[in-house]
């Protein structure tokens, strides 16, 4: 299941106090799977721009990663991904990506 998987890779790249922005619809169960706490965030909902202005709330309040399992979604919101491609893509997956969310320079 990618949410165990996803679940694991974050487990295994996040220091135990990290701060997760994870995506499975607006469930909390990635965050689970993470055992890390953060924020349950639906990327499925608002325009492309609602979305970076929630990471970046995120980010301000902590955020160091950003796990989704929605792939699809990304794909077809050409500004998000330009948005994730400023930072780290620690992991990728066939089901699932995570990134760090420091700005790569």
């Amino acid at each position: 299941m990618a949410v165990v998987q996803a679940g694991r890779a974050v487990d295994a790249l996040a220091p135990s106090g990290a701060l997760v922005i994870a995506t499975y619809g607006a469930s909390p169960i990635q965050l689970y799977y993470c055992y890390r706490h953060g924020w349950a965030f639906d990327i499925s909902q608002g325009t492309d721009e609602q979305r970076i202005e929630q990471v970046e709330k995120m980010r301000q309040k902590g955020a160091a990663f950003f796990v989704t399992t929605e792939l699809g979604i990304i794909e077809r919101e050409p500004l998000f991904k330009s948005y994730l491609a400023r930072f780290s893509l620690e992991k990728s997956a066939n089901n699932y990506k995570v990134w760090r969310l420091k700005e790569v320079s």
